[in-house]
Formats: C-alpha cells, structure tokens, sequence
C-alpha cells in the first residue's frame, strides 16, 4: 500500500490527510474494521470499512485492548471489534461487530476513545456496561456532571476543564480530579504518570516514579505533584 501521511494516531489506528480510517495491529476481533479477521502482518495497515469520514480513531487499551471506536467529522460516535463491555450496544450483542457501528446516541463528539467521548456541549459522555441498558433510546450519560471540558484524551479517558483542571473516569459513573490543585493549560496520561504544563509554562507530573518519570532526578516514590528539575 505504501506510505500513508496520517495527521492522527492513537494506538494501532488512525486517519490519513484524506480522513480514511487505518488500523494495524490484531485483527482475531475484527480490530481492523474491514469486516474480516484476516490477519496480515502487524504493522501492515488496512483500511476501514464503511466509507466513514474520520475525525479520529482511537484503539482500545486493558481489558478494552479489542475495541475501537471513533468519530466522524460530523461528529458522529462507531465502534466496532469487541463488543464484550458493551461498546457498540448495551446488551453485548453480537459479541464481536465486524465494521464501524454507530453508537446508539444522539449525541455529537469532538472525540472519543472506547466508551467515553467529549461530546460537542463540552460534556464528557460513557456509554456501555454500567451505564445504560438494552431498553435505553440514548445510550450516553453525561459522567460529568455540570462541568465542561476543552480537552479530551482517548486512551486514558481523562479530559481538561474550562477551569484548568484534569478529571478522569473513576469506574462506572463519574469522574474525579486528579494532578494539581493549581490550573494547568495542557495535560498529557502515560503509563502510571501524568503531567501537565502550567499557566506560567512550568511542567509538572505525578503518579508512578519508579523509573525516575517524574523527572526530578530519582525513582522515590511521593503522592505529590512534582516540579520537573532543570526549568
């Protein structure tokens, strides 16, 4: 197939210049989107099924590791692969979905990642096990509450406020602030560390430190919000 220019990726798919969908990777769950579980090699890509016109693609990560969903640019929320938690409909049938399903919302996304999106009222929405059932007209329900969010981060399911402030999904139901008490302009999840860059431009980060993440130049372990050495 050659070299596709993609302007985003997340995971194991994303949209190219001309908003196809691609994904790489398995495809024993239809990961792919192209209606087969053949499975060419991992890193040769395939693109999506359906003639959607893709904002973005986000690939599912833990026990969602199967499942991908996405938007279009019109907004609209699919999902497709393992349906196990719920993803493309609330009862879990069929089990796997072969192609890009919409998810049965009226609601509109600016992004989404598998089960949760940020919908374009600035709300942060999940749908699936937990938070609807088969009898539901409208599958999203708003987690957040009043609050509304400028940023919203796929793959860790957490979103920034007007206000500055990091929220992420606390199980089924609602979110929780994490990081500084303090507003931060942009944020950014990894593997057991996040960080955020400050109003003043300072970076900081919390969480896991065991390989030295924080980036204060040791692995000690603290709960606290850390100042990254050298600025």
């Amino acid at each position: 197939m050659g070299v596709i220019p993609l302007r985003t990726l997340e995971g194991e798919c994303g949209v190219a210049m001309d908003n196809t969908g691609y994904c790489f990777g398995g495809n024993n769950s239809y990961e792919r989107g192209d209606g087969t579980t053949t499975s060419p090699p991992y890193e040769a890509v395939t693109a999506v099924a359906g003639g959607a016109i893709w904002r973005q693609i986000a690939a599912g990560i833990s026990s969602n590791r199967e499942t991908r969903c996405g938007t279009t640019t019109v907004g609209v929320a699919l999902c497709w692969g393992s349906n196990l938690d719920g993803a493309v409909s609330a009862d879990r049938s069929p089990r796997l979905v072969a192609i890009p399903t919409p998810v049965k919302t009226s609601r509109r996304f600016l992004a989404v990642g598998v089960r949760c999106g940020l919908g374009v009222d600035a709300a942060f929405y999940c749908w699936g096990d937990g938070y609807s059932d088969s009898r539901s007209t409208d599958v999203a329900t708003n987690v957040g509450g009043s609050l509304r969010f400028t940023a919203f981060e796929t793959s860790s399911l957490c979103a920034l406020t007007t206000g500055g402030a990091v929220y992420c999904l606390d199980g089924v139901g609602s979110v929780r602030r994490v990081g500084p008490s303090f507003p931060v302009k942009a944020f950014t999840v990894g593997a057991g560390v996040a960080c955020g860059i400050a109003l003043d431009g300072i970076t900081y980060c919390w969480g896991d430190n065991g390989n030295g993440s924080l980036g204060r130049g040791d692995n000690v372990q603290t709960g606290d919000v850390v100042r990254v050495a050298g600025q």
